[in-house]
């Protein structure tokens, strides 16, 4: 696909409806189910030094996504990847120096012609949207410090069980984990939500999943209650070949505030150290000595010091 003459040298493109247009120059209808009703689905990826990162693996989670819920672009997925490689490509050389990005693909089910279409819904054709952005990743510093991490609260909001709406699916309507979000903000500006399902066990924060470590095995709450992050498959792929057991199962608040240590895991950060839960401390200042040995080997395989290069966007943030 030949890129838009309207995109200019040192311009960031976008993918718009079958079209490789200027990021300057993209918009949506203000009558699109996606900003109305937010109804669609997303999924996103990142690159490490412009080089893109399990991307197909979060191309065919889409699709997956669209299926259940009865969105279709008509086009194979094997396609819409190359499309989405063609904005990376187009948009790694425009990143600053130690600079990456989070490539977001969002679908929706298109521009509504009339009010009645309400009541309809499979008859229009879809928004589809891939763009780059560059990852804010000096925010996240001051957690990697010695004995620092980050704060998470268990808040009252209960993560949408999967018999109202599959957790599997990365659908755009995202107010069950912003309001979760905001109530754990309520008690510390820093922290992130750690929900709970309508059962009490343990599931996801707001936009990564949660791991944590007891007597050196590697435990994930059951996914059956929260997204499968492609972060955590890394994750889970990195302990394996590390030697690291781990284990799947139905855990509660007073299996984490026992932990040696946790982290979260999402594909802005990777894997980011817990400090606290609930103001209970991990057992293990952190990072942990585990969460280090995975850090470690995902910087290995991407060739990328994940924490450096974190530490790195800090220093320059900072002498701006």
């Amino acid at each position: 696909m030949a890129t838009s003459t309207s995109a200019e040298a040192g311009e960031r493109v976008v993918y718009l409806n079958g079209e490789i247009i200027a990021e300057r120059g993209a918009s949506l209808s203000i009558f699109d189910r996606g900003f109305i009703w937010g109804d669609g689905v997303y999924d996103a990826g990142r690159t490490f030094e412009g080089r893109p990162f399990r991307i197909w693996e979060h191309v065919q989670r889409l699709y997956r996504s669209m299926k259940y819920t009865r969105l279709d672009i008509g086009m194979p997925a094997e396609e819409f990847y190359e499309k989405v490689l063609e904005v990376i490509r187009h948009n790694a050389p425009l990143l600053e120096a130690g600079g990456d990005y989070l490539c977001r693909m969002h679908v929706s089910r298109g521009v509504m012609p009339d009010e009645g279409s309400v009541h309809r819904g499979g008859d229009m054709p879809p928004t589809v949207v891939v763009f780059c952005m560059p990852i804010n990743l000096a925010i996240f510093a001051k957690y990697y410090e010695d004995d620092s991490g980050m704060p998470l609260v268990i808040p009252s909001t209960r993560r949408t069980p999967p018999q109202c709406l599959s957790p599997k699916a990365k659908v755009s309507a995202k107010m069950n984990n912003f309001i979760a979000a905001f109530e754990a903000r309520d008690v510390d500006e820093d922290a992130q939500p750690l929900m709970l399902d309508v059962n009490g066990y343990v599931t996801e924060s707001q936009g990564s999943n949660f791991m944590f470590v007891s007597n050196g095995t590697l435990h994930m709450p059951n996914r059956s209650g929260a997204l499968v992050g492609e972060s955590m498959t890394t994750v889970t792929e990195l302990a394996e070949k590390l030697g690291i057991p781990v284990e799947e199962g139905l855990y509660t608040p007073y299996d984490v505030y026992n932990a040696d240590e946790s982290f979260l895991t999402s594909g802005t950060f990777c894997v980011m150290p817990v400090g606290t839960i609930d103001n209970h401390s991990m057992n293990e200042p952190a990072p942990g000595p585990v969460t280090r040995r995975l850090l470690d080997a995902w910087s290995d395989l991407v060739g990328v010091d994940i924490v450096g290069q974190i530490r790195d966007q800090a220093r320059l943030t900072n002498t701006r």
